[in-house]
């Protein structure tokens, strides 16, 4: 299932997520954690960079999670309208796979370790 979702940097390169109960996208991330996330750069073309994370979504808790909302927040601030919401839980994507596109017919795989020190 694709889904749309608001998405923050960890600090390390990590994707974090606040992802509501609710949500079927949530459902079956809890059932099977395995994801990806594509992140672009604005634009229409088919000729912007891109890059897709694939790996396993950790879901936190206690104080990794405490830290994990206050940095998604301080990042976006509208999510503060929906975050408080008791649903809502953080996760961040352990990353497994790296696949980037510089634009047209320039692509290549990046091992995680290469991408997690850049």
């Amino acid at each position: 299932l694709v889904s749309l979702v608001a998405v923050v940097d960890d600090g390390a390169g990590r994707p974090l997520f606040l992802l509501s109960g609710l949500a079927e996208h949530t459902r079956n991330l809890r059932a099977r954690p395995k994801a990806s996330v594509l992140i672009a750069v604005e634009g229409t073309t088919m000729d912007r960079a891109r890059v897709t994370l694939s790996g396993e979504l950790a879901w936190l808790e206690g104080e990794a999670a405490a830290r994990a909302k206050e940095t998604f927040l301080a990042a976006n601030a509208e999510a503060k309208v929906w975050a408080a919401l008791p649903d809502f839980a953080a996760a961040r994507l352990e990353v497994r796979a790296v696949r980037y596109v510089g634009g047209f017919a320039r692509a290549a795989s990046i091992s995680p370790a290469d991408y997690l020190s850049a």
